[in-house]
């Protein structure tokens, strides 16, 4: 991952960890949908975004996600892929 994408995650995280989402959504509005899907599906130990407002049952986040950012519902935690899914 470089290290704009880390950053970007890590904001995103603490966004989602925080329920900021109009924060969230400031965040990634600079970003074209691609860049979004790209943020959005970074696979860190600590779980993707989705993965995250899925496990804080933040369900505004889990829509932005999916609606404004293209997540990936079957990518994996961990960064070998072999871990849980969103669902």
């Amino acid at each position: 991952m470089n290290s704009n994408a880390e950053q970007l995650y890590s904001k995103l995280r603490k966004c989602i960890i925080d329920h900021r989402l109009n924060d969230a959504k400031l965040l990634m509005k600079r970003l074209s949908r691609e860049e979004r899907a790209a943020v959005a599906n970074t696979k860190h130990i600590l779980g993707s975004p989705l993965l995250l407002a899925v496990k804080h049952q933040h369900d505004a986040f889990v829509n932005f996600l999916l609606e404004e950012c293209d997540a990936n519902i079957e990518q994996r935690t961990g960064t070998t892929g072999n871990g849980l899914t969103p669902l």
